[in-house]
C-alpha cells in the first residue's frame, strides 16, 4: 500500500471488515505502517462489532519471540498516549 492516502486506507479497512464479516472468515494482514493500524482501528470502531486484534512480535534477549496483543482498549490507550505500538527494531 504505497502512497495510499488515509481516506483510501480507511475505505480499504471498511471493505476488509465487511467482507470478513459477510464471509465469516479471518483476515491476516501485516504492515510496518502505523497509519494502516490506525485506519483499521478507526474502521472497526465504527462497525457494529469490533473484532480486530493487533499482534506485535518482539524478540526477547534470549532470541525467543513473544507476541504482544492489542485489543480495542489497548489500542485506544496507546494511540491516545501517542505510543508507537510497532515495537523497537533490534539489530544483532
Amino acid at each position: 500500500m504505497n502512497r495510499c492516502g488515509i481516506t483510501g486506507l480507511s475505505n480499504l479497512q471498511k471493505i476488509r471488515h465487511t467482507t470478513a464479516r459477510d464471509f465469516n472468515t479471518q483476515v491476516f494482514a501485516t504492515t510496518h505502517r502505523l497509519e494502516c493500524t490506525i485506519s483499521a482501528h478507526k474502521a472497526f470502531s465504527k462497525g457494529e462489532y469490533y473484532d480486530l486484534l493487533v499482534h506485535r512480535l518482539d524478540r526477547e534477549d534470549d532470541d525467543e519471540v513473544k507476541a504482544v496483543t492489542f485489543d480495542k482498549d489497548d489500542l485506544n490507550t496507546a494511540l491516545e498516549l501517542r505510543m508507537d505500538i510497532r515495537g523497537v527494531r533490534r539489530w544483532a
